[in-house]
């Protein structure tokens, strides 16, 4: 079955107005090149779709609920779409997690 297929099917079967997650999910990875000391990273970035359960506006946090019910506080970036946001609207957040990791050669110790 499709991606999109799949998604379709967990659409029909939430009802009309579920939020379903929306995996738009991109990736990018990398190595360092050869002779160079090892080093990888990688960069990945996720679309959901989630509902909005608290709002605190002096502090800009904004607590939402995946599609999966799970729970996340957050600060929002930009203060004139906060002032717009009610309880229980839904909206699109977009999450990007970097990892990067390199091993270098530790120094001998004297002793």
């Amino acid at each position: 079955m499709s991606p999109q297929a799949a998604w379709e099917r967990r659409r029909a079967r939430a009802g009309p107005r579920a939020s379903v997650i929306s995996i738009d999910s991109h990736r990018q990875q990398g190595r360092s090149p050869k002779g160079a000391s090892p080093a990888a990273g990688g960069l990945r970035v996720i679309r959901v779709v989630a509902t909005v359960e608290g709002l605190e506006r002096p502090t800009r946090m904004l607590t939402l609920k995946g599609p999966r019910g799970n729970y996340l506080t957050v600060r929002a970036r930009d203060v004139k779409r906060l002032e717009k946001l009610r309880l229980g609207d839904t909206i699109v957040v977009t999450f990007t997690e970097a990892l990067a990791v390199g091993v270098e050669k530790a120094e001998k110790q004297r002793g």
